[in-house]
């Protein structure tokens, strides 16, 4: 439920929140209970105690408060302060802490990037084949 209490950490959940939510769901097939328990859960209110309450060990706390990072859209004011909460919470260290939102960050920036440019000379390697007939190679090859 983590990535539920995540999502609404800024009071709303967004579309990229949304998404996030029904690919969780979705890899969880058909499960009626459990998306009547993300609907109760949205009701609830926000409570970064009641998440951190779920880890069993400081791996399983690094893991909610990455599933948690992942979840937020842009991390505005109300998205800091509860991640802020929720990592005190399940008591990570700082620099832990410090590492999972760098890791984050980059990975963002590495999608908002898309597919790297290749040079001109491999576009025209890759590039759809022309048509017609192939190319003959010169006498004496």
């Amino acid at each position: 439920m983590a990535i539920v209490h995540a999502a609404k950490a800024d009071g709303h959940i967004d579309a990229t929140e949304r998404a996030t939510l029904d690919r969780a769901l979705a890899e969880h097939g058909e499960d009626e209970a459990l998306r009547r328990l993300v609907r109760e859960e949205l009701e609830k209110p926000t409570e970064p105690h009641a998440v951190a309450a779920l880890a069993r060990d400081e791996q399983h706390a690094a893991e909610i408060y990455l599933a948690s990072l992942m979840t937020v859209g842009e991390i505005g004011f109300m998205e800091r302060a509860y991640l802020d909460a929720l990592a005190s919470a399940l008591r990570l260290p700082p620099e832990l802490k410090a590492t999972l939102e760098r890791e984050v960050a980059a990975e963002r920036l590495s999608a908002s990037r898309g597919p790297a440019r290749q040079p001109a000379r491999a576009r025209e390697r890759t590039s759809t084949p022309r048509r017609g007939p192939p190319a003959v190679p010169p006498a004496g090859s």
